[in-house]
């Protein structure tokens, strides 16, 4: 069902109306998540009636950033929220301690 949804609506999902004030526009920019699955069943003896089905799924956005339009250019800017920063230091943490970790190997 979601993404029955994702393909109906298409890039409305992650382009909000463009936003105008003088010569410059913004268009809102979002990421979107979808996913779905369904379950079947089935009755453990031939000749017993069939028992199951079910269904769901999921459908999650979030604002990434916008872009900008001037008469001049068009340009993407992002949103830098506290967990991106928080997630790129977890990265940069991460890869100095492999780095430190593969040095004290070779010694």
């Amino acid at each position: 069902m979601t993404e029955a949804t994702a393909q109906a609506l298409g890039a409305r999902l992650c382009f909000d109306a463009p936003v105008s004030h003088e010569a410059r526009t913004v268009v809102p920019v979002a990421a979107v998540f979808t996913a779905g699955g369904l379950g079947f069943g089935n009755s453990s003896r031939q000749g017993d009636p069939q028992e199951g089905g079910g269904g769901g799924g999921v459908l999650s956005a979030r604002p990434v950033g916008f872009i900008e339009l001037t008469g001049q250019d068009a340009r993407f800017r992002p949103i830098i929220t506290g967990s991106d920063v928080r997630g790129a230091l977890a990265l940069v943490a991460a890869l100095l301690l492999a780095r430190r970790g593969s040095r004290s190997r070779r010694r």
